[in-house]
């Protein structure tokens, strides 16, 4: 099981966070409905089905502020941070420890207020 980051190659640079066993196959799934190519910027072996749908809801958590529908999301501070762990990660632990700690910075697009995400995982 991996966790994965697909990136549309547009201007818009949207990223996809998801997992799945066969990364590959699952681009090849999305790029069939999609007319903006796609590329896969960085997968992470998980140990099992469990632990990614973990890592997965806590990542989609955090990142909420930069959703932009479904598992996609625009390429912010934060996702950044978390796509640059996955990229340089030797295991899924890596990015967990990121995840525990990184505060991210984020303005809500509806208003001006800034607003500081703490993730605190039990």
């Amino acid at each position: 099981m991996y966790l994965y980051f697909i990136r549309a190659c547009d201007q818009s640079g949207l990223l996809k966070i998801g997992i799945a066993s066969d990364v590959e196959r699952r681009l090849a799934e999305l790029q069939t409905g999609n007319h903006i190519r796609l590329e896969i910027v960085a997968k992470t072996a998980v140990r099992s089905r469990k632990h990614a749908e973990h890592i997965e809801r806590l990542m989609h958590k955090v990142l909420g502020p930069f959703r932009v529908r479904g598992e996609w999301f625009t390429q912010g501070k934060a996702v950044q941070a978390f796509l640059h762990a996955a990229q340089n990660a030797e295991s899924i632990h890596d990015v967990k420890k990121i995840s525990k700690t990184i505060q991210v910075s984020a303005r809500r697009r509806a208003g001006r207020n800034a607003r500081t995400l703490t993730v605190n995982e039990r």
